[in-house]
């Protein structure tokens, strides 16, 4: 009897050990599941929620890079069509007296530039016989002996350059003194830089290359790395293939990056993990160049990391007090995470603004309130994020209406400097009192538009101008109802047409010119039209021309598009929607008509 009693005590402890292990076992492996599981998605989502938020930053950075480069271009091409500079390069020096002042206007044009633009380093022109002239923010260089041994005809890029001309390349990973055409000594600053580089023809086998250097620290500067001088973050660009052309630390430009550009191409995401380090990218348009962050691990999780120890200890802890605090330990450790589970699950479905529960005072708790924050957080970069692509919006109108001025009056001032040159005292006159007449309207008129009335007496002091300029070779009709002067029209939107119209469809054209400018009403929307018996447009112009039409209407960045058919077909989209917009047609060798079609809106009735 007492040994069968021990016996059933010693089955019931052994059954009750066998219970408790299997009970242990099972809560290990669920908690330490749960527990692992929670950490990893935790994880996925911060390296998710931190390649959005860079992405949004990159966005930012590629805006004003963007800018930066738009600003090169236009440098670029004020640079390119000097004439001083174009003469010089074709002869090289001479004599002391025939040069000196050509090279002093040369010298004095390039240094208003680089006044303009701080950033940049220095402007050269390099001749393809040795011929070169240099400019830096203290320095005029000038090479005497046409010299094919100077740096730049030993560098890659020039034959890259000779390859392609006439096209406008980027370059990086190059200093100054790689430009530079005198010998400069140890103790001057070794400056890294961006380089910009076009060629341009001087004669039919001959070529001037033209070079401006950018700091690259003043792009450095506008990348995605935040203002706390504590954070481990970089930033920086590489070239297509993998060199480092911008970064904060200047030792590290000219280096290959730790991975190869076909890592970034064939990643899943907009990012990838290596080495603990979470290496963001995005790729901009134009010069190819790809913005990289890296942000390692450490400050990428934060907190999360030290929170992996406590799953640790609360498993630990659950073991511990499972027999008498079961019930309670799987209700104060599921529901924290149910809820954790369902609000990423709400986010993830685009719910944003998502809050948990904040009483709790253990880790989940403080999962919870780290949670909240960074989902306010979320929440608050969405709605900036709209305010600001709403500014964009309003911005970009601005910017594609003030394209034209700038434009306008310099091929203006051009002709009439042209004029006094020549002694056209009365041309010269009367261009000055249709340029005064056209300037009026530009500062004093407000708001986006006009009448059709006052955007024609805008048109006739211009033509006043070309028809100066064309030695009144002009001849214009108008086909223009009484009845539709009254419509308000953008402003300045006949004006890039009309100089089109003269620049390219008279271009070489003998004898008068016909410019017919008419307008019509026709199913609820106001038609204007251009039409020009010059050289039509060949077939091959046509079809690059409707090309770049379908382009601008998905095309988001600004300054993208010269003056010109394109721009203004972006402008009656931004401003009237997709519904409005610009067409043409052209017979090659006959004739060319541009059509406008915009909503009809009413301000005023005409005058008589």
């Amino acid at each position: 009897m007492s040994r069968r009693k021990s016996q059933a005590q010693t089955f019931g402890r052994r059954l009750k050990w066998q219970l408790l292990a299997v009970f242990v076992v099972t809560i290990t492996l669920l908690m330490g599941v749960v527990s692992l599981s929670g950490y990893r998605q935790s994880e996925l989502v911060i390296q998710e929620q931190s390649s959005k938020l860079m992405q949004q930053q990159f966005q930012q950075s590629e805006y004003h890079i963007t800018s930066y480069t738009n600003e090169i271009g236009k440098v670029m091409r004020l640079l390119m069509i000097q004439e001083d500079m174009l003469n010089y390069m074709r002869s090289g020096w001479q004599s002391e007296f025939r040069n000196v002042e050509q090279l002093w206007k040369i010298f004095d044009y390039a240094n208003m530039m680089m006044q303009n633009y701080d950033y940049i380093e220095s402007i050269y022109y390099y001749g393809d016989d040795g011929t070169a002239v240099g400019l830096t923010g203290h320095r005029q260089m000038v090479s005497h002996e046409k010299d094919l041994s100077l740096p730049w005809y030993q560098l890659k890029i020039q034959e890259q350059t000779a390859n392609r001309l006439g096209e406008f390349l980027w370059f990086g990973g190059y200093t100054n003194r790689d430009f530079s055409i005198v010998e400069l000594v140890e103790e001057e600053e070794t400056i890294p830089c961006l380089t910009a580089v076009c060629s341009v023809w001087l004669t039919a086998s001959r070529y001037v290359t033209v070079i401006i250097n950018i700091r690259q620290d003043s792009i450095a500067g506008i990348l995605a790395v935040p203002d706390d001088s504590s954070s481990e973050q970089e930033s920086y660009l590489i070239d297509e293939q993998g060199t480092i052309v911008v970064h904060r630390d200047s030792e590290k430009i000219g280096a290959k990056a730790d991975f190869a550009p076909e890592e970034l191409a064939d990643a899943p995401e907009d990012y990838l993990m290596r080495d603990n380090i979470q290496i963001n990218y995005y790729r901009m348009e134009g010069p190819g160049w790809t913005i990289v962050t890296e942000i390692p691990e450490a400050e990428l999780y934060g907190k999360l990391v030290s929170l992996k120890w406590w799953f640790i200890w609360l498993t630990v802890g659950g073991l511990l007090l499972a027999l008498t605090l079961y019930a309670y330990s799987i209700s104060r450790l599921t529901a924290p995470l149910t809820q954790l589970r369902i609000a990423m699950e709400r986010m993830e479905n685009g719910t944003l603004g998502e809050q948990l529960d904040e009483s709790s005072q253990n880790e989940l708790g403080m999962l919870g309130r780290q949670f909240n924050r960074m989902s306010r957080s979320i929440n608050d970069m969405v709605t900036q994020i709209r305010e600001m692509e709403q500014e964009k919006a309003m911005l970009e109108k601005e910017a594609l209406q003030a394209q034209l001025n700038p434009h306008f009056l310099f091929n203006t001032l051009s002709n009439m400097r042209f004029m006094a040159k020549l002694g056209q005292t009365e041309p010269l006159e009367e261009c000055f009192g249709a340029l005064g007449r056209m300037l009026q309207p530009l500062y004093r008129s407000e708001g986006e538009l006009w009448t059709l009335r006052e955007e024609l007496d805008y048109m006739l002091n211009y033509l006043i101008i070309m028809n100066v300029r064309f030695g009144g070779q002009l001849d214009v009709e108008f086909e223009i109802g009484e009845n539709l002067l009254g419509f308000q029209v953008l402003k300045f939107i006949l004006q890039p047409l009309v100089e089109n119209a003269i620049e390219h469809g008279f271009a070489g054209a003998s004898g008068e010119g016909m410019i017919v400018l008419g307008a019509e009403q026709k199913n609820g929307s106001l038609k204007l039209y251009v039409e020009d018996n010059g050289g039509g447009i060949s077939d091959e112009r046509q079809s690059l021309l409707r090309e770049q039409l379908e382009k601008a209407e998905s095309q988001k960045e600004l300054y993208r598009n010269h003056v010109g058919v394109v721009n203004v077909h972006r402008r009656l989209r931004v401003h009237f929607g997709s519904g409005y917009g610009l067409d043409f047609e052209s017979v090659p060798g006959e004739n060319t008509c541009i059509w406008l079609t915009m909503p009809l809106i009413e301000k005023e009735k005409p005058e008589p």
